[in-house]
């Protein structure tokens, strides 16, 4: 028990490396090295609803409202003029938001966790944005789709559009990045291929489905049984 303890300890470090490593590879040049107006103050963790057109009409009946996290930095309510780069963080499948902002993967709180960094001059400020990408299949893989909705869209052009018109964010491409964790990796990784107007920076934690063999190859009889599926019921959780 103590070496396994001592393993996740490891695994915990490593983890929040990773994210130290990924959000200083998407820190703009204007932010590297500035220490921040009121960075011994403290973030703030906004959750919200907003309204996603791109998810209107969809097959399984997700709801055009969707949740987002937004981190703001600790300057951000006293430099009334002041603007940041944005990070877009997506969690992985069957996930939630919570798994980045509540003790979620390796026991991550991103408002603590960005403001330590920051107040340790380890990075800069920037908005974080967490968008909800999971739907009644459990996964939307970002992915616009006739059935499941346009899951890409509602990331690069609705929570874009809502965070650029709603906070002091540096809108463009050069100061936006977009990351995330398997599921999130594979979406992050088609929004900067598909979107190089959106994001300028992309960092991808273990992206799934990017090769078909394996899990994902014709001989896996997953296929035939996704095949019967007749009811989204079957992924509802007890």
């Amino acid at each position: 028990m103590r070496d396994y303890n001592k393993s996740m300890s490891q695994e915990r470090k490593a983890a929040l490396l990773i994210f130290c490593f990924l959000l200083s590879a998407l820190l703009i040049q204007p932010v590297i090295g500035q220490k921040a107006p009121g960075s011994e103050a403290s973030g703030r963790l906004l959750e919200l609803r907003i309204s996603s057109p791109s998810l209107k009409g969809n097959l399984l009946g997700d709801s055009m409202e969707q949740s987002v996290a937004v981190y703001l930095p600790p300057s951000y309510d006293s430099s009334r003029t002041k603007r940041y780069p944005t990070l877009y963080l997506l969690h992985g499948f069957n996930g939630k938001i919570e798994h980045f902002t509540r003790n979620g993967y390796q026991g991550m709180n991103l408002q603590p966790l960005m403001d330590g960094m920051i107040k340790s001059d380890s990075i800069g400020e920037m908005i974080v944005v967490v968008p909800n990408g999971t739907n009644n299949y459990l996964a939307s893989y970002y992915t616009n789709s006739s059935v499941t909705g346009n899951w890409q869209d509602y990331v690069v052009r609705d929570v874009v559009s809502y965070i650029d018109s709603h906070y002091r964010t540096l809108a463009r491409a050069e100061s936006r990045g977009v990351a995330g964790h398997s599921m999130g990796g594979y979406g992050a990784i088609m929004m900067g291929m598909q979107h190089p107007d959106v994001f300028g920076a992309v960092y991808a934690m273990s992206p799934c489905c990017l090769g078909f063999e394996g899990d994902l190859g014709a001989d896996n009889p997953a296929w035939s049984k996704a095949l019967k599926v007749t009811s989204a019921d079957i992924f509802k959780k007890e």
